[in-house]
This record gives structure tokens, C-alpha cells and sequence, in this order.
């Protein structure tokens, strides 16, 4: 999903009442908008930013409306695909080495 798509559809889950709170998992400030809207549109709606190691939470002042934690880097190590996987048809699909690092 794009960054626009999913800030559309954060600011249509907000809208519409979608689920008790929007998690939104990047720090990409392109997101301020639709945090935003989200708050405006339904103002009781807890909006949470999962940031990535090494990112720092957002730096636009929300009111103390936004909160904001680190995703631990042994949570992401957990996580990781298998270094190679074998599709229905045979294919090896492996993941990337950067992944590794």
C-alpha cells in the first residue's frame, strides 16, 4: 500500500468509526495530514505511532493527543520472513540480504 493509501484510509477509519483507535507504523511526517483529519473527525479516537530503532516519534506538537513508543529491535528480529521460501510453484523467493544485517 502507498503512503497516500494508507492515510486515506486512516482518515476513513476515523470517519467512519472503523475499530477503537488508528496505529499508524512510520514516522514519515507525509502522515501529518491524515493525523490530523483523523483527530478532527473524531476527536476521542486515540491515534498511536509505532516508531522503527533509531526513528524518534513525531516531531509536530498534537496536544499530547498523539502518543508515541518504540518498536523494539528484537520484535522486528522476531518477525523477519524465512531467509528463503519456496512458493506453490517451485519458485525459491529469498529475502533480502540487508535483511540479515
Amino acid at each position: 500500500m502507498t503512503d497516500v493509501a494508507l492515510a486515506v484510509a486512516m482518515t476513513m477509519d476515523a470517519a467512519s468509526s472503523y475499530g477503537d483507535m488508528s496505529l499508524l507504523m512510520s514516522t514519515d511526517t507525509d502522515f501529518r495530514p491524515a493525523i490530523d483529519a483523523s483527530l478532527r473527525l473524531a476527536p476521542k479516537r486515540p491515534v498511536m505511532i509505532a516508531c522503527p530503532p533509531g526513528r524518534v516519534g513525531p516531531k509536530h506538537d498534537f496536544s499530547g493527543r498523539v502518543m508515541s513508543f518504540a518498536i523494539p529491535e528484537k520484535h522486528l528480529q522476531a518477525s523477519l520472513l524465512p531467509e528463503a521460501v519456496v512458493g506453490q510453484d517451485g519458485r525459491l523467493f529469498q529475502r533480502p540480504a540487508k535483511w540479515n544485517e
